[in-house]
């Protein structure tokens, strides 16, 4: 059972089953870092997807992920919900900034394996 875990640091909370090994899912929402806002709390504020797809190098995006999953682990979280991997069809959407392919379907196939990678190294 999925739910919204109300006033704590989760977006999401999936209660897990101990007797086959399944910890509790604790889900945190955010491809630029971990989103939490409390003042006794902080968090990184990482480049947008869009600036990492900018730089075309397989070693930033492992870097990205790698240094993003870090902080998630620190602070409690098993499942972070990103890359975001969409491809820019509507240049209105308010989200293309969180895109690493930008509008290149081929960037988006050399980046999302290493930051995954990253993400679960």
């Amino acid at each position: 059972m999925l739910y919204n875990y109300g006033g704590s640091r989760y977006n999401g909370y999936g209660i897990g089953t101990p007797r086959l090994g399944i910890p509790d899912l604790k889900i945190n929402d955010g491809p630029q870092g971990f989103r939490w806002d409390e003042k006794n709390d902080t968090a990184t504020y990482f480049p947008a997807g869009v600036k990492i797809g900018a730089t075309w190098s397989v070693d930033a995006a492992y870097k990205w992920g790698e240094t993003m999953a870090k902080e998630y682990h620190a602070k409690g979280a098993n499942v972070q919900l990103g890359p975001a991997l969409n491809v820019h069809r509507i240049p209105i959407n308010g989200r293309n900034f969180e895109y690493v392919s930008g509008e290149d379907p081929i960037l988006g196939k050399i980046l999302a394996k290493p930051i995954v990678e990253g993400i679960q190294s």
